[in-house]
């Protein structure tokens, strides 16, 4: 994808279909949630959109856990949209990379896409009402990308 031309309509739907059949471990989570944006926005350059993921991680200092919270949470600002929740942008993978703001599991695949492209494995966590990381060499230690990045433990 991302060929510089729009990602939505048949030819975005015809990819996330192939993406999807392949097995879990496999599927391109930055690229499927691109292009489920790309279907509500159909000038939607995926290709381009996965450039911001590369770019975000290329501008964090530090190749670990917390140089990835440091620079997603702290230095740029993501966070979770608490005033307007039910906006749909905040579900939109490009809508939160532009705004920095979203809903957890919108936030949780940016934090989990920037980790991988620094080499820091986290894996999503549903939670009842909510979705965390949990970083994979150290599976007692999560992260809550709506709040900040905060940092749980397994009691948290």
């Amino acid at each position: 994808m991302g060929d510089g031309g729009a990602d939505g309509g048949e030819k975005g739907k015809a990819r996330f279909a192939d993406l999807v059949a392949l097995p879990d471990d496999e599927i391109p989570l930055d690229e499927a949630a691109l292009l489920i944006a790309a279907q509500a926005r159909p000038e939607l350059d995926v290709g381009a959109e996965l450039g911001r993921l590369d770019e975000l991680a290329g501008g964090c200092g530090e190749a670990t856990l917390d140089g990835l919270a440091q620079h997603l949470f702290t230095d740029l600002g993501f966070h979770g949209n608490t005033e307007h929740y039910q906006d749909p942008d905040n579900s939109y993978l490009d809508q939160v990379l532009e705004r920095r703001v979203g809903i957890p599991i919108a936030l949780s695949v940016v934090t989990m896409e920037v980790g991988r492209r620094l080499g820091v494995a986290l894996d999503g966590v549903g939670m009842p009402g909510h979705f965390l990381v949990r970083h994979r060499a150290d599976p007692a230690t999560f992260l809550d990308p709506f709040d900040h990045g905060r940092r749980l433990d397994d009691q948290g």
